[in-house]
């Protein structure tokens, strides 16, 4: 599979210039496969290994299923990567593929599973959208606010 142009520069940015192009691709949440670059790939096990909320055994249970899957891949000279055969039938990527970019990831879902999902969210998009305006907002509006200088 080939990672679209718009997610290159993204890509290129976060991976080290010393290292050739490899990225890492694992079992996602909610039934996609997640990419990452080395560098979010360690971020995201620092983070997991700094969970508190789960018992040990738990812990060691989810560190063990994420990294049995886990496969580094390396990108070619026209970013296509080879998708894991077994990362594609967890993700059940079968005829519709469709590629989400994020802060730090890419996501590649099976149309048909995303839209399964996204039909379950219950959350209000323009809600949340909203509330991550306001303190911007608020600032603009406010002409007694003092700014740093």
């Amino acid at each position: 599979m080939q990672i679209p142009s718009q997610f290159r520069r993204l890509m290129t940015i976060r991976m080290s210039e010393d290292e050739p192009r490899m990225l890492v691709m694992t079992e996602g949440p909610d039934g996609c496969v997640m990419v990452l670059t080395p560098v979010d790939w360690g971020n995201y096990m620092e983070d997991m290994l700094k969970l508190d909320d789960m018992d040990d055994d738990e812990h060691l249970d989810l560190m063990r299923e994420v990294l049995s899957v886990a496969t580094n891949v390396t990108v070619d000279s026209q970013w296509r990567v080879k998708l894991p055969t077994e990362l594609a039938a967890f993700a059940r990527l079968d005829k519709q593929v469709e590629i989400h970019g994020h802060m730090d990831r890419i996501e590649i879902w099976d149309t048909e599973v995303r839209k399964e999902y996204m039909s379950k969210k219950t959350f209000d998009k323009n809600k949340i959208v909203k509330r991550l305006y306001r303190p911007k907002l608020r600032k603009q509006s406010d002409p007694n606010e003092q700014t740093d200088k």
